[in-house]
């Protein structure tokens, strides 16, 4: 790491530690999650998150009553919910066409965003048939968080806490590995 980079996240971790909120979170997603264990580790994530940044999670509509020989038409429903709740600010989207990151890069990569003038940043997790192209425009970053697939509401899991992984190591906390 070179020496800008360390003084961005001491920096970040001074700010944090004064309770300084530098942006606010936004975690957009097309519908809600169904599986009850994930969605209790969500809600757990989101708010140990919640005390450091505000963190929202925004569930978006879904395309009801299609097959999925219907791509297209489900990727234009679940593309247009979610770019009405796109926020002014930085764009992330997930993708497994992505750029992939480590997790000290991903930390790196978020000190530097904490530290700049956003005051928003949009995380934007697809469905199940992943982004429309026009959302993937608009993204100013788009992540894989791996190059195996998961399924859409896991991926929003490895998210919300990889996003808290960066956060603690952010501030000089210790984190279970």
């Amino acid at each position: 790491m070179t020496f800008p980079d360390r003084l961005l996240i001491l920096l970040n971790t001074l700010l944090l530690r004064g309770g300084v909120d530098l942006m606010k979170l936004r975690l957009i997603w097309p519908g809600k999650c169904r599986q009850p264990q994930l969605l209790y580790l969500l809600q757990q994530y989101q708010q140990r998150i919640n005390r450091y940044f505000p963190c929202e999670i925004v569930e978006t509509a879904t395309a009801k009553g299609l097959s999925e020989r219907e791509k297209q038409k489900i990727l234009k429903i679940e593309g247009e919910s979610i770019a009405k709740n796109l926020q002014p600010g930085y764009i992330i989207c997930l993708s497994d066409q992505g750029e992939e990151m480590n997790s000290e890069e991903w930390r790196d990569f978020l000190a530097r965003l904490f530290n700049s003038s956003v005051k928003t940043v949009n995380f934007v997790v697809g469905g199940f048939l992943g982004l429309e192209e026009s959302i993937l425009k608009q993204a100013d970053k788009v992540i894989s968080l791996s190059r195996m697939t998961f399924s859409h509401e896991t991926i929003r899991l490895m998210l919300v806490e990889q996003l808290y992984r960066a956060i603690t190591m952010i501030r000089g906390l210790k984190y279970a590995k």
